[in-house]
């Protein structure tokens, strides 16, 4: 009978992972170059098994005896340079576009294939089936996208051209309208354009809208009044130091060509032309870490708010005597959002101060009110709960409520040709911008949420970020990112108490 010979086991010192059963390894290889220059990584699969005869298993021993050890790594280490060097001659003769090609992967498999068998042989390894090629370049993908984006620039810079161009025209059709139909709003405007267009044909009329001589952005920190020229390519602050008799800076507000400034124990009227000959209207007897807010000018008076001196008023040229008085138990709590037509905020309440030197509800809001924002003919209420009052300016009677989701923490309004859109300041998400007469929103965000404080002027819009540090600038039109950012806090040593347009 005959008998088949058995090869001898190999050494305890000399064990391998390599057997008679197949095993699949795989090799890669990085940055072999094409004839027109690109680089391609390329992956090949495939399975080897020891010849299960005695010269091919003493043909293996000598390849790896110095080994000790034989692993996978060792195995595709040794098949790699050979592998390599076919990868190299085929790509050298061929474009990358022809061998990332699916015509190309027989040749692939046939290159790497036979490279494989020519060292398998010489080292007593069958070179098995099934064999996987995959072939990729970075290079030819970074042009591909570069192609992409240049065509997608391309294609945005002409729509632009022609939405400005559009713009151009219907800003022309809106002031013929307007002196035709002065009842006209830019929102029933934008809602005769197309829906698919109306996003882009908003930014574009924000951007044509814009003014070169926008208002200078003032910030108060600390105690110092801070000027910022946003029409400058890289804005920068400007530092002035104000008075320091009634304490640290709280507020600001710009009108008729002036600042009023909030202090701790008084309230400041500056020239922006000649700060430093601020006139200062002072409570002396006003001890509180608390400061003034929401000052403003009615009449030849001086009104404002404070958390625990309630709501306060001077005569102007009488600076040391303030001749109003309501403490905040007298309003039922602490006076907000003082505006120039005498109104302000007592928690849920729109109150009104009457001829008496008293005050009155206006109207209920059913929660806490965060702005008070005065038009031409009617009076924005926005509210915590997100909800948006509209009253009759003279009447003060409520005329629509719309509900907006989420929490606010303010709102400002944004001019816009001859209306306003409104900025709600989120409390955990970006500044949201809404149409009153178009169901338009738009965002300012480039990663900032839960913003302090905002402001707004004919093309531009600021804010402070949630930690106080930072001034914020926008474009009107380009809220995905800013086109400034100020690190104010570390000039001044004090975080920004408010900002605003004037």
């Amino acid at each position: 009978m005959r008998t088949i010979a058995t090869p001898p086991p190999l050494p305890a010192t000399h064990r391998s992972e390599i057997s008679i059963s197949p095993v699949r390894l795989r090799w890669l290889m990085e940055d072999v170059l094409t004839k027109d220059g690109h680089r391609l990584n390329l992956g090949f699969t495939c399975a080897v098994a020891l010849v299960d005869e005695p010269a091919e298993r003493k043909l293996f021993d000598e390849v790896f005896a110095s080994q000790g050890r034989v692993t996978r790594e060792m195995v595709t280490g040794h098949f790699l340079p050979t592998l390599r060097a076919a990868a190299g001659e085929l790509a050298a003769g061929e474009s990358a576009e022809v061998l990332l090609s699916a015509g190309a992967r027989p040749r692939w498999v046939k290159a790497l294939q036979t490279a494989a068998n020519e060292v398998g042989f010489m080292c007593g390894l069958n070179v098995l089936a099934p064999f996987e090629v995959e072939v990729t370049s970075p290079t030819v993908q970074r042009e591909r996208l570069e192609q992409m984006q240049r065509i997608a620039a391309e294609r945005r810079s002409a729509d632009r051209v022609g939405h400005l161009a559009r713009a151009a025209e219907l800003l022309k059709q809106w002031e013929s309208l307007k002196a035709d139909v002065p009842s006209i709003t830019p929102g029933k405007l934008l809602e005769q354009v197309n829906p698919a267009d109306r996003g882009i044909m908003l930014d574009t009329l924000l951007m044509a809208g814009a003014t070169s001589d926008a208002a200078d952005l003032w910030a108060v920190s600390g105690e110092y009044l801070v000027r910022v020229d946003v029409k400058a390519e890289n804005p920068q602050p400007n530092l002035i130091l104000l008075p320091t008799t009634a304490g640290p800076l709280r507020s600001i507000r710009a009108t008729a060509g002036r600042l009023l400034i909030g202090a701790r124990s008084g309230v400041l009227i500056v020239d922006p032309t000649n700060p430093q000959a601020a006139q200062v209207y002072q409570h002396s007897s006003l001890d509180s870490e608390y400061g003034f807010t929401s000052v403003t000018q009615i009449g030849n008076q001086i009104r404002a708010c404070h958390r625990e001196g309630g709501l306060v008023g001077w005569n102007i040229g009488e600076p040391q005597n303030p001749r109003l008085i309501l403490a905040p138990s007298q309003l039922g709590g602490d006076p907000k959002h003082f505006t120039p037509t005498g109104l302000f905020v007592v928690e849920n309440r729109l109150m009104k101060l009457l001829p008496t030197g008293q005050a009155g509800v206006v109207v209920d809001a059913g929660w806490p009110i965060v702005a008070v924002l005065p038009m031409q003919d009617q009076i924005l209420i926005a509210n915590e709960n997100g909800g948006i009052i509209t009253l009759d300016a003279v009447t003060l009677e409520k005329t629509n409520e719309l509900q907006t989701p989420g929490k606010l923490t303010g709102a400002v309004l944004l001019p816009w040709l001859s209306s306003s859109r409104l900025l709600l300041n989120r409390a955990d998400g970006p500044v949201e911008c809404i149409g009153l007469e178009d169901q338009l929103v738009t965002q300012f965000t480039a990663g900032h949420v839960g913003m302090r404080s905002i402001a707004a002027c004919i093309g531009k819009v600021a804010a402070m970020s949630s930690d106080r540090r930072r001034v914020l600038l926008w474009n009107a039109w380009e809220g995905r990112r800013t086109c400034g950012e100020i690190y104010l806090t570390g000039i001044t040593r004090h975080r920004i108490a408010d900002v605003v347009f004037g």
